[in-house]
């Protein structure tokens, strides 16, 4: 299926693509992530003529993959004598795939080429809230020197990765995420509750309901139980955490140290009864 999915995008970049002596844009561009759009919008950044490699800047996405775009030597631009390429990669626990990529073309007028683009930023961003990638590019031909945003559309968006709940007097409920805490299934949850202070210490968290619902429960459904955590005193709060469970893993949420996104560590959390 995922051969499929790549020779369908690669087709349907050939058959839209420029012409030879215009700017490199998104028409060019192949995309190999199933599921992944490529589109741009105006660059409001003035051209600086300052360019980055592929290793000077990086962002982290919602499923923790770190991304990184520039230009390196291309396996299959036929320009010479230095055939390159513009692309995006992706990596995560050591493992590095290629998102997508756009050749340098050889042109009559002069070789068509795309860079990261010079200014600030330096690119490339992530925007958790929506899952959208964006690099400020800039694409030189015999047309001149543009520069333009590319947006790569379609990532997880956070809603999907993040728990979100209602409290009331009598209940505390939440809608099943698509990829709880990231896992691409749940077998169940257990949820915790602690005093918030600073630094949040898990190891003093609470069980408030245990190896819940009785079955994997399905996307979207609504996960309820009776909330008896007792009301905090005037000028202190209360913290809710659930963790995520499929098969040997558990997953409780994730911090940043710096800019690198990690889990939280489960160990800390107290045993909960089943």
């Amino acid at each position: 299926m995922k051969r499929a999915a790549i020779v369908l995008a690669l087709t349907c970049g050939l058959a839209h693509a420029s012409e030879p002596g215009q700017w490199l844009d998104c028409s060019d561009m192949v995309v190999l992530v199933p599921g992944i759009t490529c589109a741009e919008e105006p660059d409001p950044i003035p051209n600086t003529g300052v360019q980055v490699g592929i290793t000077d800047a990086y962002t982290i996405d919602n499923d923790g993959f770190l991304y990184v775009g520039g230009t390196v030597p291309s396996p299959t631009s036929p320009c010479l004598p230095y055939p390159k390429r513009f692309e995006v990669r992706r990596s995560r626990n050591g493992l590095e795939e290629l998102v997508a990529y756009i050749d340098h073309r050889c042109s009559p007028g002069g070789d068509d080429l795309i860079e990261v683009g010079g200014g600030e930023p330096l690119g490339p961003l992530f925007e958790p809230l929506t899952g959208v990638f964006r690099l400020s590019l800039g694409s030189e031909s015999a047309a001149g020197y543009r520069r333009w945003t590319l947006k790569l559309q379609g990532f997880t968006p956070l809603f999907e990765v993040q728990q979100t709940y209602q409290t009331s007097i009598e209940a505390f409920s939440f809608r099943v995420p698509v990829r709880p805490n990231d896992l691409p299934a749940v077998d169940h949850f257990d949820s915790y509750y602690g005093p918030l202070v600073k630094p949040i210490d898990f190891s003093q968290a609470q069980p408030l309901q245990c190896d819940y619902p009785a079955f994997p429960p399905a996307q979207g459904s609504i996960l309820s139980f009776a909330d008896v955590v007792p009301d905090p005193a005037p000028g202190q709060g209360v913290y809710y955490l659930t963790a995520a469970s499929n098969e040997v893993e558990t997953r409780a949420g994730r911090r940043r140290s710096g800019s690198v996104l990690m889990g939280r560590d489960v160990s800390q959390l107290p045993g909960c009864d089943r």
